[in-house]
């Protein structure tokens, strides 16, 4: 790999995770990998601003720059960063720095619910949750949670134990995510009766119900939420309303 443009300023652990996906994704696209919760993105240059939806899950940059729009948030992130997304957000994301001989290097880990419930309450002491937390957010990556993951994509070198180490190497990164600055963000989404956890219900339900009419009223009723709350609480989470998320969606599925 060539060396990267700011190589004096990217620390040496990110480089050393750049190399590792520069080797597994040697061309530019997006790239699944024998880690099913984990895929690998290499970009040529920079890109259009494209309609996408962010899934549950950890993003990690090693080299280049993006920026994410979210709603009325303009989110710029690079390396030294860690972006969890804590619920499904459509967004429109473009890379803004990347040459052929500096490509833009990311990854993705997909997180599971069920897996952050259970680390958490296996956990004595944890953040507590924060209300009106946004659902991404991005903090300057910790070297424990950093070296996690640099073990996780060299698993990729070693494909005959990878399916056995890796699921063990995710629920570390799992705890190390709640025990850090993410984990009052991800801690929301665990309370039954959180404005994160009924919205969140109400997404996943319009993302499987896209072609049906939707009233706002109705949505609400299906949170469990009075017209006024939900708009608030559908702003607080998504950075957009209801209106504004669909619209959203429908950019995303027009361009698929």
């Amino acid at each position: 790999m060539h060396p990267t443009e700011d190589t004096e300023t990217t620390p040496a652990p990110v480089r050393d995770i750049a190399r590792l996906i520069a080797r597994h994704a040697p061309n530019a696209g997006d790239h699944p990998t024998g880690i099913p919760a984990l895929s690998l993105h290499r970009r040529h240059g920079p890109t259009d601003p494209v309609p996408c939806v962010y899934p549950l899950g950890l993003v990690l940059i090693a080299q280049g720059a993006k920026q994410v729009l979210v709603g009325e948030r303009i989110l710029n992130y690079m390396p030294g960063h860690s972006m969890v997304v804590s619920l499904e957000q459509p967004v429109i994301s473009h890379v803004t720095r990347a040459t052929v001989h500096a490509p833009f290097l990311g990854l993705l880990l997909r997180l599971d619910l069920r897996q952050i419930a259970n680390a958490a309450s296996a956990m004595e002491r944890s953040p507590q949750p924060e209300p009106g937390r946004l659902d991404i957010s991005i903090e300057p990556l910790e070297p424990a949670l950093f070296e996690a993951l640099q073990r996780l994509v060299g698993l990729l070198d070693e494909p005959e134990v990878a399916s056995s180490l890796a699921p063990l190497i995710e629920q570390e990164i799992v705890i190390r995510l709640l025990q850090g600055p993410h984990g009052s963000h991800l801690r929301q989404l665990l309370l039954e009766d959180s404005p994160d956890r009924q919205i969140g219900g109400v997404i996943a339900w319009m993302k499987q119900n896209f072609s049906s009419a939707f009233r706002v009223e109705g949505l609400a009723k299906r949170a469990n939420m009075s017209t006024t709350a939900f708009r608030k609480h559908f702003r607080e989470q998504t950075g957009m309303s209801p209106l504004q998320y669909l619209k959203q969606l429908s950019c995303k599925r027009h361009a698929n």
